[in-house]
């Protein structure tokens, strides 16, 4: 998607400054806010990139770190809760992996693949799915 700036007429990828309604938003109004929220989103990317990448590696410790780490910086984006409760529901820690999905759910509530994924957790942690 690209927005046209109201001060400056400045064709902007909107999608660079995140998923968020706000961070959408304030990328519309101000072409400073979006190279902020853009270098945001990129540096969210590549880290996410890292922990993945530690995770196909066999590193699955390391990249759970990275990933817990990110949530104190990053706590608004759906695909770190998504990739997150991935491994954790792949490595045997359901209840970790459902808390993730619920965390996604919240910013996402209309994420059918979450909520299917949250009950997929569910039944493997034993609880019972509503």
């Amino acid at each position: 998607m690209y927005l046209m700036t109201r001060d400056h007429g400045i064709a902007l990828n909107a999608d660079l400054a995140g998923p968020s309604a706000l961070a959408q938003y304030l990328a519309s109004r101000s072409p400073l806010a979006f190279r902020i929220l853009a270098r945001r989103n990129r540096r969210f990317q590549v880290l996410l990139k890292q922990a993945l990448d530690l995770a196909r590696d066999g590193r699955v410790d390391e990249a759970t770190d990275q990933l817990e780490s990110m949530k104190r910086s990053f706590r608004k984006m759906p695909d770190l809760y998504g990739h997150l409760g991935w491994i954790y529901l792949s490595t045997g820690h359901p209840m970790r992996a459902a808390a993730n999905y619920r965390q996604l759910l919240k910013l996402q509530p209309e994420n059918a693949e979450a909520r299917d994924l949250l009950d997929r957790a569910m039944v493997a942690a034993g609880e019972t799915v509503s």
